[in-house]
């Protein structure tokens, strides 16, 4: 299993008051943003016996629920994918337990060696 996150957003250059020694250290180089990003984060895994498991999507949502625009075009009939919340958009406990048993040991039981 592989976590991946996705800043979604604008991001700006901007400037900064910062030290000689800091910059040398490679401590402040990067871009900033402007306040206006969300995190995505993907779950992804590909089991022992080759298969596929449908990913996780993880949203930012401070509220706590899935809005219906995220997931406009998804088509449960054509595609496999477990959605989730969480006020970070990354990994937690509740979502990690959950894709091990909703995602994980769902698909991989039947491949499992002693079913």
């Amino acid at each position: 299993m592989d976590e991946k996150g996705f800043c979604i957003g604008q991001l700006t250059k901007m400037k900064r008051v910062f030290s000689k020694t800091a910059y040398e250290r490679g401590l402040l180089k990067g871009a900033g943003t402007d306040g206006s990003q969300t995190w995505v984060t993907i779950l992804a895994s590909i089991s022992m016996a080759g298969v596929v498991l449908p990913p996780t999507i993880i949203f930012e949502a401070q509220s706590g629920y899935l809005q219906d625009t995220w997931l406009q075009d998804f088509n449960p009939a054509k595609q496999r994918c477990m959605f989730a919340c969480s006020l970070t958009g990354w990994t937690n406990n509740e979502i990690g337990f959950c894709w091990l048993s909703e995602v994980f040991e769902k698909q991989s039981k039947g491949t499992a060696r002693n079913g």
